[in-house]
């Protein structure tokens, strides 16, 4: 029994077999940009937090590597425990350098530009000791000890030693880049025409805010290298936000950010719909939708991927949505009805509004006040008033209060009294009209909103 999301397995050899949002375009257009270059380049590929974009940037990734390009991948969350972003950068890529695949006659030289490069990055990670590690150095290590005149002849033996070492410092950044470009050039059919390295850098928006923008900063300086493409993945609005946590809320990040990147590509959102449906198949819920009648679960997909359009759920959330559903499904026996749309609502409003959820399931507002919130925007106006099953949550709405059938026939008649009534007309009276006409298909039917969303919070033990 699945209850959660599997995790996508990115094959190698077929890298867009499972692309089902559709994304082999995407990479094709980021492609092309990539064969068009001849200079050093940084390509920033922007989408929004859960939207997918580590699973795009794997098959985009393989697809290049198997036409022939040598890619690095670095994870920037996986590293932020490390006191200094630019060791962790030169650690991984030295490491991932050995894996490189060099054939021919340039194999030899590959392999000496690839020492080169271990040789220079241990350098530059040798001189961004914290000076505390190298007071330590200097035999300052019994903190009793320690007097004055003591710290201050080491720190001065330190500033000294920085000071005549800056050139030092700086033909070892030059030596490690050089490095770099040699080693580009030993994977190339000539020195003019560089196939170039990849290097992909991810998840920097899940970083500490203090390590995302500490890496942007040390890996400018290793950026204007011949041969070189970094693709930095990112939630644009996310990085915005921890740059300025840093330098104050009137700090322009957008300016900021553009002094690194030479072009910004828009990852474009994905489909709701067509990743509800796979999440639909990969939890096996088709079975338990067919016993209850529902074979395509039409209904609950088509009002699940609206409404999380409406409140633009990342995939993230679509995912742990459906776990939710998941554990409902399983667990409301197949006699009992399901009030598909109903359910889609409550369990993707609970997402994308909570405190909207929690006031309406516990009677602080009435369902007038949700579907005004659905309402705000063009894609809930559109479900809500030209789908059936827009029209399905707005009786839901209507009469999801409903004890007994007394209520239900009053909230009926009150409907009627106004498609009677002579000022009630045009859009409104069609508005009216089109629940009206349908509402005796929920007779029968009480305390809706209290059921489903018990089962819902029933959920919540569980994940």
């Amino acid at each position: 029994m699945k209850l959660k999301k599997p995790t996508l397995k990115v094959n190698h050899e077929k890298p867009f077999e499972n692309d089902k949002l559709n994304r082999k375009d995407n990479a094709a257009v980021l492609t092309d940009i990539i064969n068009s270059i001849d200079e050093p380049f940084v390509l920033g590929v922007d989408g929004g937090w859960g939207m997918g974009k580590t699973t795009f940037l794997d098959m985009w990734r393989y697809d290049l590597e198997n036409k022939d390009y040598t890619c690095l991948y670095f994870n920037a969350w996986e590293n932020d425990y490390a006191s200094d972003p630019l060791v962790a950068f030169i650690g991984e890529i030295t490491t991932a350098l050995n894996d490189a695949k060099v054939t021919g006659e340039n194999e030899r030289k590959a392999h000496e530009k690839i020492k080169k490069i271990k040789k220079y990055g241990k350098n530059i990670a040798a001189r961004l000791i914290p000076t505390a590690a190298k007071l330590a150095t200097y035999g300052i290590l019994d903190l009793d000890k320690i007097t004055e005149q003591t710290v201050g002849g080491a720190i001065g033996l330190i500033v000294e030693e920085q000071i005549e070492k800056y050139e030092e410092d700086k033909n070892t950044i030059k030596f490690f880049r050089e490095a770099l470009e040699e080693f580009a050039i030993c994977l190339s059919v000539d020195k003019e025409t560089i196939k170039p390295i990849i290097f992909f850098i991810d998840e920097l928006d899940r970083c500490r805010p203090t390590y995302a923008i500490e890496l942007l900063e040390r890996l400018k300086h290793l950026f204007n290298v011949r041969g070189i493409i970094y693709v930095i993945a990112m939630d644009r609005v996310q990085i915005g936000h921890s740059i300025k946590s840093q330098y104050g809320s009137g700090f322009d990040s957008d300016g900021y950010l553009r002094r690194f990147f030479d072009i910004e590509y828009k990852l474009p959102e994905p489909s709701r719909y067509d990743y509800s449906r796979y999440l639909l198949t990969q939890l096996n819920l088709n079975d338990n939708l067919q016993k209850r009648k529902l074979s395509q679960g039409t209904a609950l997909i088509n009002t699940f991927s609206k409404l999380s359009d409406r409140y633009r759920l990342s995939l993230r959330d679509i995912g742990q949505c459906f776990t939710h559903l998941s554990i409902v499904l399983r667990s409301t026996p197949p006699v009992m009805p399901l009030h598909e749309e109903l359910l889609s609502l409550l369990i993707v409003l609970r997402k994308g509004n909570r405190e909207l959820y929690d006031d309406y399931v516990q009677k602080r507002v009435n369902g007038e006040s949700v579907l005004s919130d659905i309402t705000q925007d063009n894609n809930g106006q559109n479900f809500i008033y030209h789908t059936d099953e827009g029209r399905n949550v707005e009786i839901y709405l209507t009469i999801g209060f409903c004890k007994i059938e007394s209520e239900f026939n009053s909230i009926q008649s009150d409907l009627t009294s106004q498609l009677n009534d002579d000022n009630v007309h045009g859009k409104v009276k069609w508005k009216i009209e089109r629940i009206w006409d349908h509402m005796n298909d929920f007779r029968g039917e009480y305390n809706l909103v209290d059921t489903v969303s018990g089962r819902i919070e029933s959920t919540t033990s569980f994940i």
